[in-house]
């Protein structure tokens, strides 16, 4: 006889339990006994996947705030920057900023038109520390310039979309044997992953709607015209979908800063 459905846990804590473990190496226990088995576990975990980027971005804005209220701006904005990145890489092993990095690398030695013969491990390591270190730099000064100008609520919206944004990419509109490592949810399903996430930036972003608006839109933009790039090519991915979400980081980062000098 199937078990009558718990609410807590097959509509809340498993699904986001599942949506966390598809982005961080720091593991929430899975532990199925709880659960009354619900077979529409996947539809319902892509709404949790905004709320796994609103949680993460809460925790920076406590870091942010919190950092400004004990020791005031100077301090906050050199701290927290760093606090925040160790947290983000400690999460994921440094996963999606090591993807990113050798991506760049491979362009950058491609675009140097040098050959794999005339290109040494030694080279090829000390490029990947200095294109680490710029990433890991100008992720810095984002971040330290927004704690600065005291744009925590840009913070939350940063992180919102970026993980939204994955999830989108991560979500197979239509079942295809070939790619059974994305969720399977179909069209309106992944279409709820954005809902949600423009919920909840309107929430945190109703103070500058229009900048909002206008990044949800470039955010939702590039997701789609990524993943059907992506999927066309077969290269749809884990470590294609890691490296764009750290991409939407760093420029959705700029976004805000951008607008904020401006304005």
């Amino acid at each position: 006889m199937k078990k009558d459905r718990d609410i807590l846990g097959d509509y809340i804590v498993l699904p986001f339990v599942k949506a966390w473990n598809l982005f961080f190496d720091i593991q929430l226990p899975e532990n199925r006994s709880y659960y009354s088995g619900f077979e529409d576990e996947d539809i319902t975990l892509l709404c949790f996947i905004p709320i796994v980027g609103l949680i993460i971005g809460l925790i920076i804005y406590l870091i942010g705030w919190g950092s400004y209220f004990l020791a005031g701006t100077l301090v906050s904005t050199i701290i927290s920057p760093i606090l925040i990145l160790i947290l983000l890489e400690f999460l994921t092993h440094c996963r999606d900023s090591s993807n990113l990095v050798n991506f760049l690398s491979s362009k950058f030695e491609s675009w140097r038109n040098v050959q794999p013969h005339d290109s040494s491990d030694k080279h090829n390591e000390f490029m990947f520390y200095y294109i680490f270190a710029g990433v890991f730099i100008l992720r810095v000064f984002c971040i330290g310039a927004l704690v600065y100008y005291h744009e925590f609520e840009w913070l939350v919206i940063v992180y919102i979309l970026t993980f939204s944004v994955e999830g989108y990419m991560a979500t197979d509109c239509e079942f295809s044997p070939d790619r059974e490592h994305l969720i399977h949810g179909g069209t309106k399903a992944s279409l709820k992953i954005m809902l949600v996430a423009f919920i909840l930036c309107t929430l945190f972003g109703i103070e500058y709607f229009g900048m909002t608006l206008f990044a949800f839109s470039i955010s939702a933009i590039i997701g789609y015209n990524l993943k059907h790039h992506l999927l066309k090519k077969n290269l749809l991915n884990g470590v294609n979908i890691g490296i764009i979400g750290k991409s939407m980081e760093i420029l959705l980062l700029l976004l805000g800063l951008i607008y904020k000098l401006r304005f």
